[in-house]
């Protein structure tokens, strides 16, 4: 199963007018209390702030702006803290199969759970789980039934990944797979060669316990679209790197057209536990604040590290672009 775990965000705040209001994410960096500069709100991004930046746009004949006439959010961004607007909805049920399938793969729930994507950052994702315990994902998400929504997830995928692993990191000295569900990974890297290697997956009953060590090499395949707290999932990741080391992971990037296609992506399944939904932007930032570079061989696999292993050297200078946070 996938390494996800329940965060408890915190409840918005309301405003004067009773509305409710988010905290300013340049309040946040204030050493003197919660006094904002930029937006004069003592602290607070108040939702008329944001409502009245966008009827400006239309005064000013901007009526193209994609932001226009959605519906603003109290809740701010989970990566750079900016503000949100709705983005779409997408039944409880949905998963990634159901194109494939032609058809949904479950029966609609009728729950419609809502994405929010930052107007910063571009970090598309969804509170609706936000108050679960881990017990709830087990029993709603990562149950029996969870092999219907990701086929590829108990054999077929370990396999791929294990080769991609062995083909460009068989040289590091430890290897960790976070989130690697049956150890089917780990096992096929042990087999191959690479002898220490071990899997962590708090959803899974045999590989639950949580290791007390570092590791040279950290793989994380499907896991980040996961995890309600993109941030302390990182922190958590880039925590299990011995230096130099690194974090080799995949999760799928948003397509450029996400604002015109919004719930028609067919990676937006909340059935899949599929909840935060990286632009480049916000996987960038989501990496810096662990003070560790992110690289992109494309749109599914990424690495971060703060300082370069030899062995990893050859992988990394074959990326196709550092994503740097402006």
């Amino acid at each position: 199963m996938k390494a996800a775990a329940s965060a408890q965000r915190p409840a918005a705040r309301a405003s004067a007018s009773g509305r409710p209001r988010s905290e300013c994410a340049v309040a946040k960096t204030q050493p003197d209390g919660p006094q904002c500069g930029v937006h004069a709100c003592g602290g607070f991004l108040m939702m008329q702030v944001v409502e009245a930046a966008l009827a400006e746009r239309l005064i000013d004949g901007h009526t193209s702006d994609p932001w226009y006439g959605r519906q603003v959010s109290s809740i701010s961004c989970k990566v750079c803290g900016g503000y949100t607007a709705l983005l779409a909805e997408a039944d409880a049920n949905r998963t990634c199969e159901d194109l494939k399938a032609g058809g949904p793969v479950f029966a609609p729930s009728g729950e419609l759970v809502p994405y929010l994507r930052c107007q910063s950052c571009g970090l598309i994702f969804t509170s609706h789980f936000d108050g679960w315990s881990h017990a709830e994902f087990e029993a709603r998400i990562y149950n029996a039934d969870y092999v219907k929504t990701d086929p590829e997830f108990v054999a077929e995928r370990p396999s791929r990944n294990a080769r991609i692993v062995w083909e460009h990191f068989s040289s590091a000295p430890s290897a960790l797979d976070y989130g690697g569900g049956s150890g089917a990974l780990a096992a096929s890297l042990r087999a191959r060669g690479l002898a220490d290697c071990v899997t962590y997956d708090p959803f899974s009953a045999e590989f639950s316990e949580r290791p007390a060590r570092r590791f040279g090499l950290v793989t994380s395949f499907e896991t980040l679209e996961h995890v309600p707290d993109p941030l302390g999932t990182a922190r958590d990741l880039a925590g299990f790197v011995e230096p130099p080391g690194v974090v080799f992971f995949s999760t799928l990037v948003q397509p450029d057209d996400i604002e015109r296609i919004g719930s028609s992506w067919w990676y937006m399944a909340p059935r899949n536990g599929h909840i935060t939904l990286h632009s480049r932007q916000s996987l960038g930032l989501t990496w810096a604040a662990q003070g560790m570079r992110c690289v992109s061989f494309g749109d599914v696999w990424h690495c971060a590290f703060s300082e370069p292993p030899t062995w990893a050297v050859p992988l990394l200078k074959r990326a196709q672009r550092e994503i740097t946070p402006a």
